[in-house]
Order: C-alpha cells, then sequence, then structure tokens
C-alpha cells in the first residue's frame, strides 16, 4: 500500500512539475517579450518627436531652396552664341549707391572658352541703335592680385542709354582672348532685363 501511495504521490509530483515547468517557462518568456515591446514602444515614442522635427527641417529647406532658385532664376538667362556654344547671363543689380548699380556678367560653359577682361561689350539692336559697354571684370573678384576667372567677364550697364526696346532682341559681340568674338542674340527675357536696365541708367 504504501509503495502504492509514493507511487501516486510521485505521479502527482511528476504531474505538477511537467504543468508547473511549462507554465514558469511560458511565463518568463512572455515577460521577456512584453518587455521587449515595451523597448520598442518606448523607442518609436521617442522616436516620433525626433522624425517630425527632420520633417519640419528638411521641409524648411524644400521650400528655401525652391525661393532661392526662384530669385536666381529671375535674374538668369542661358543662351547659345553662333556655334552653338551655351552661355549664362546674369543681369546683377546693387544697391543705387554704388558707382555702378547696374552690371552685366556673362560666362562660357566651355571651359576652354576665354573671355577678354579690358575690352568693351558691344550691343546693337539690329536697325539703327548700337552701344558700348565698359569692361568690369576687374570688379568680380575681391582683390587686384587675385586672378580672374577665364570664362567669365563683366560689363557696365551704366552707360545702356539710350535704353533699348523690350520688343527688339539685341546681338551681343562678347570679346574673346587672344582675339575674336563670341555672337549672342539676346532672348525676350534678356532683352527685357536689359530694357529695365536701360531705363533705370537713364535716371
Amino acid at each position: 500500500m504504501g509503495t502504492g501511495g509514493e507511487e501516486k504521490s510521485s505521479d502527482r509530483l511528476g504531474a505538477e512539475r511537467r504543468i508547473t515547468v511549462p507554465f514558469a517557462y511560458n511565463s518568463s518568456v512572455m515577460t521577456c517579450r512584453w518587455g521587449v515591446l515595451a523597448m520598442r514602444t518606448n523607442a518609436q515614442l521617442f522616436r516620433q518627436p525626433a522624425q517630425v522635427l527632420l520633417a519640419l527641417v528638411l521641409s524648411l529647406l524644400v521650400v528655401l531652396g525652391a525661393a532661392a532658385a526662384t530669385s536666381a532664376a529671375a535674374q538668369r538667362y542661358r543662351l547659345h552664341d553662333q556655334n552653338g556654344e551655351a552661355w549664362l547671363a546674369v543681369v546683377i543689380e546693387t544697391e543705387p549707391a554704388d558707382a555702378i548699380p547696374w552690371q552685366l556678367r556673362l560666362t562660357a560653359s566651355d571651359m576652354d572658352q576665354h573671355l577678354n577682361h579690358s575690352a568693351p561689350l558691344a550691343l546693337a539692336d539690329g536697325v539703327d541703335q548700337t552701344w558700348s559697354l565698359s569692361n568690369t571684370s576687374a570688379m568680380m573678384v575681391p582683390s587686384e592680385q587675385a586672378e580672374l576667372p577665364a570664362g567669365s567677364a563683366q560689363f557696365s550697364l551704366d552707360t545702356l542709354v539710350p535704353a533699348p526696346s523690350e520688343n527688339r532682341p539685341l546681338l551681343l559681340r562678347i570679346p574673346l582672348e587672344p582675339e575674336g568674338d563670341a555672337v549672342i542674340i539676346s532672348d525676350p527675357a534678356l532683352t527685357a532685363a536689359l530694357h529695365r536696365a536701360g531705363v533705370a541708367s537713364d535716371h
């Protein structure tokens, strides 16, 4: 009898162990999983403000970049010369108190193109008016010792008087080194900009 009771007792103890051990194991696993989930949730909550802030900063940079690009595009004009080479024309407007408030900067896309930094820029409207704009390329650099960019030259629009017509394209003869000219015909946008500069210079 004692033997049978002991066997039943050990059977019950084994059953309890079989029930208790898996339950204890599962509890620890669940506790571990809940801990990991809590850590992930806290990390996500921590990242959310940073993500929102990053999105706001990126949006602000995009807006500012678009505004700057729009402002720059209003003064920049892309043209082509008689050989099909691309040029960038920039009409520069500074403070009225400056010695030369309006200037025209021309830059060649061809790296081998060298512009003359002393000869004037010749303009003509193809009818009866011509202009000679003095070369102000030295003003492109802050010091006389600095080397001037070979592919760019700058000209004063102070002598663009009388103002050219805004409805008539202009022919520009850009002086090159060691000799020769690059010939450009202004598009409507650049023609209008040069007209405005001429009107401002005439007052």
